[in-house]
């Protein structure tokens, strides 16, 4: 597992375009060269965290505020509930400010 880390970590620290290529690539290449059957990796990238809070929430982010909310879910999720689409979701107001307001109807700032 050490090298999933270790791939992703380089990936993420060169630039990156909106859309990942190259943590898609360096996964795919990963991936492409890991045979062992007794290992699952789950990956989830900027870009997860970008069409979900896009179309959840009808609100766009920038690519280091999804990184932001992908540290956090990193640090602080539930092991024995994994990342689900709801973390994001959890992350995202966390680290945004950004909640339902009932009267209205929509998501605003605090």
């Amino acid at each position: 597992m050490e090298a999933i880390q270790i791939i992703l970590n380089e990936a993420e620290s060169s630039a990156l375009g909106d859309n990942n290529k190259e943590v898609l690539e360096a996964i795919k290449t990963f991936r492409a060269g890991m045979k062992d059957p007794d290992v699952l990796d789950v990956i989830w990238t900027t870009q997860d965290v970008l069409d979900h809070v896009n179309w959840a929430y009808d609100y766009k982010i920038t690519v280091d505020q999804a990184r932001e909310i992908l540290r956090l879910i990193e640090r602080k999720h539930d092991a024995e509930i994994g990342v689900t689409w709801e973390t994001i979701s959890y992350a995202f107001e966390e680290t945004t400010g950004v909640q339902w307001n009932p009267e209205t109807k929509t998501y605003e700032q605090k």
